[in-house]
């Protein structure tokens, strides 16, 4: 009887004890953060650099967008730094909220998607013709590398999830990849010259723009030849258009001519008075008020000035023109053909030894039913002998 009350007794103390230790062991489990820890540390260090430099642009440069350009970086810096800091160190007291687990994780996913729509909308509004980004290299920079770090996370948390990649989008062939960056370039020729012209046209019809005109609708012409050019290959490529095969003579031959047709656009874009000339541009006051004997005149200045760091300087040049994306874009599309052209012929070799693949399977399947026929025929000859 003695022995049965002991163990009655310490059967209680035995399950407490496995109590104790289970519950030691779940406050010793290490936290799981978040595996792309990376990716919104740079968005949150870009998002700052933008702001902050956007803030600081000295009164004389400042325009009525000075503080609609700020929201971009404001918004996503904050947020991420909610998720960053209850990551790290929140994560224990909100047993409720897992950032990374929400919905299956896919919250973490429609996040990532918001801010990679918010920042291309941001990156074109900041950096479009004569915008705030072309007043000071950080916040250009920092705009589109902004972009850059949103659509690296979502790449990332789409590769954890075993949705579609950056990765396997582009390497259905050699060429594919370079055929992707020549649409992005010339989507981003085409809205920027759409931009400039537009800009210009402001600015009334005034002779000494005629050629900058000229030269922005040439832009918006080219833009647009290799949007439809490389769209079609892009079709091509994922075979929803099967009357060309990638790799053949049909894709040469039009990236020869579009190399072509860049080649005279850099030559015009890039000259010394182009529209593409620099990235900064050459942002001058057209319109300046002079006192002309005694009274003010509303005088068109042609050699006119530019504020830089407050204080008033002649421009060089006698020609106003705007900032854009143009320089970086018309030589990605120039450079991505050359890619396209280099590529081609591994492409080629690579759709010639598919070629040489399937023509072996079908030899092997047509030799194999010849074999099935002559047993079938010797069955047939045994079976009437008998």
């Amino acid at each position: 009887m003695a022995s049965d009350e002991a163990a009655t007794l310490s059967a209680p103390t035995a399950n407490g004890n496995n109590g104790d230790r289970n519950e030691n062991r779940e406050q010793e489990e290490p936290i799981e953060h978040n595996p792309r820890w990376m990716g919104y540390l740079c968005i949150l260090m870009f998002s700052l650099i933008n702001f902050i430099s956007i803030s600081n642009v000295p009164g004389e440069l400042r325009r009525s967008v000075w503080a609609a350009s700020m929201v971009f970086g404001v918004l996503t810096f904050v947020v991420v730094a909610v998720i960053v800091i209850q990551d790290r160190w929140f994560q224990k007291r909100l047993c409720n909220f897992n950032y990374t687990k929400s919905k299956n994780g896919y919250l973490e996913g429609y996040v990532l998607v918001f801010f990679v729509i918010w920042w291309i909308i941001g990156v074109a509004y900041i950096t479009r013709p004569g915008g705030i980004a072309y007043t000071v290299g950080n916040i250009y920079y920092s705009a589109w590398l902004a972009v850059a770090a949103c659509v690296y996370t979502l790449n990332e948390w789409s590769d954890s999830k075993d949705i579609l990649n950056i990765a396997e989008i582009i390497s259905v062939s050699p060429t594919l990849r370079y055929w992707w960056i020549h649409f992005t370039a010339a989507f981003v020729v085409f809205v920027s010259s759409i931009g400039l012209e537009l800009r210009l046209g402001r600015l009334g019809n005034d002779v000494s723009l005629i050629s900058e005109k000229r030269d922005a609708l040439f832009g918006i012409f080219v833009g647009l030849l290799s949007l439809i050019i490389s769209s079609f290959f892009l079709l091509v490529h994922y075979d929803f258009i099967t009357c060309i095969e990638e790799g053949g003579w049909s894709e040469l031959f039009p990236t020869m001519l579009l190399i072509l047709v860049w080649i005279i656009a850099l030559a015009i874009f890039t000259s010394s008075d182009g529209i593409a000339a620099t990235t900064s541009g050459f942002d001058c006051m057209p319109r300046l008020q002079l006192q002309w004997g005694g009274t003010d005149v509303d005088a068109r200045i042609l050699n006119c000035t530019i504020i830089q760091n407050g204080i008033t300087k002649p421009c060089r040049f006698s020609r106003y023109m705007p900032g854009s994306n143009l320089y970086f874009a018309s030589w990605a599309c120039m450079l991505s053909l050359i890619a396209v052209a280099l590529k081609w012929k591994a492409a080629k070799a690579l759709k010639f030894a598919e070629s040489q693949a399937e023509r072996q399977q079908k030899r092997e399947k047509d030799d194999a039913r010849v074999e099935n026929y002559g047993v079938d025929n010797d069955d047939d000859d045994g079976d009437d002998g008998s």
